[in-house]
């Protein structure tokens, strides 16, 4: 009898822990597979307006936090708007340019922007970069950049990989441009990285010439090779300098008459930006 409701009270606390760990289970569950609410897709939201309703379950809302993330780490709104119309490359440029003045611009405390704006049913994509009045903005070449990084993703409908690719790179490149749009230095500690590998190429260096040293044990150190010639095999008589012909070439050096702007990716104007399709 008392064995029975042993058994009978341990099956009961059994059935209880399976329960209590399985609520938590099912409610993660259910979070994660839940539709793409008004809210996550945060079409009145200035750095997310996933119109062409791109992102699934959960994404807009984590896309959302991590451009906010890497928007204050930059002091830039890095923003991505997405729409269906069928834009061409022409219209795409002002549909970037509306949404900038109009949804963005003087909505908060700073006015620099670097916008993505994708086209599903065109394919196009447009990276493009505002702040007027400022020198802190990014060159073309670093919009493209920004662009052909995020161009793969997008072919293959990993949008919510690509958005968040492109809201780190486009705060990396924000942090690396002073205001008044010179190379930050400090985004940049190139002389530290140089003299770090410079450190690890001259200690591996070291270890290699160390081990094979250790392997050649039978070698010597001779003033000559006497050893080497067998005795009586070589036999000079004479030696003479004979010059055969010289033949010099000269060409002039060319010169350099472009400018440079000493690199990084700042210097671009306020519209700046880059166009193409995926």
């Amino acid at each position: 009898m008392r064995k029975s409701i042993r058994k009978s009270i341990i099956l009961a606390m059994v059935a209880l822990l399976t329960l209590t760990f399985s609520i938590p289970v099912c409610a993660a569950e259910t979070a994660n597979n839940a539709p793409a609410t008004t809210a996550n897709t945060t079409s009145g939201s200035v750095l997310l307006d996933d119109k062409a309703e791109l992102l699934k379950g959960n994404e807009p809302q984590q896309i959302l936090e991590e451009l906010e993330v890497d928007s204050s780490k930059s002091d830039c709104n890095i923003a991505v708007a997405t729409t269906n119309q069928g834009l061409n490359a022409t219209d795409i440029v002002t549909y970037s340019n509306n949404y900038y003045s109009n949804v963005v611009q003087g909505k908060t405390q700073t006015s620099f922007c670097i916008l993505l704006t994708v086209d599903i049913q065109s394919r196009n994509v447009d990276v493009r970069t505002y702040n007027p009045g400022s020198k802190r903005n990014l060159n073309t070449d670093a919009s493209k950049q920004l662009r052909e990084d995020i161009t793969s993703d997008l072919s293959k409908g990993n949008y919510a990989k690509a958005f968040s690719k492109f809201g780190k790179e486009a705060s990396d490149m924000a942090v690396s441009i002073n205001e008044d749009g010179t190379p930050n230095k400090a985004a940049f500690p190139w002389g530290k990285r140089i003299l770090i590998s410079l450190v690890i190429g001259i200690i591996l260096s070291v270890l290699i010439c160390v081990i094979i040293r250790s392997q050649l044990k039978s070698v010597a150190m001779k003033s000559n090779a006497a050893d080497y010639v067998r005795e009586g095999s070589l036999n000079i008589t004479s030696q003479s300098d004979r010059f055969l012909y010289s033949h010099v070439s000269k060409t002039a050096k060319p010169k350099n008459n472009s400018s440079s702007s000493g690199g990084g990716y700042g210097g671009g104007s306020s519209g700046s930006g880059s166009t193409g399709s995926f």
